[in-house]
């Protein structure tokens, strides 16, 4: 008997049912709570259309990279006084002064992911 192995990040978008009675075994993993308050709020404001289920794991990642990158930042500039209007070249080879310092912030943030 041939094993098929099927792997999606969003298995929650695809369509199941042909598989309903086919006897498959199929096991998935659940990484976003669609009826988590903060997914649903998000999913009435976006192109969902009130449908939490179909929110991508690639969006939500999104999501709380930048969440976790704006706390962090105001956490950064609340501490020190961050002088954000300086220029660095991305090519060059100097570094931003406050980049340690953020990136600490960034690992003590505690907050709800998606």
């Amino acid at each position: 008997m041939p094993i098929n192995v099927h792997c999606n990040q969003d298995l929650q978008t695809l369509d199941l049912e042909p598989y309903q009675f086919s006897g498959v075994n199929l096991t998935g993993i659940r990484l976003i709570d669609p009826e988590d308050p903060t997914v649903l709020q998000i999913a009435n404001r976006e192109e969902w259309e009130n449908n939490s289920s179909q929110l991508r794991v690639e969006h939500a990642l999104m999501y709380d990279a930048v969440q976790l990158f704006a706390r962090a930042f105001k956490q950064l500039k609340d501490a020190t006084k961050v002088n954000v209007n300086k220029l660095l070249k991305c090519d060059g080879n100097s570094r931003w002064e406050h980049g340690l310092s953020l990136s600490n912030f960034m690992r003590s943030v505690r907050q709800e992911m998606l």
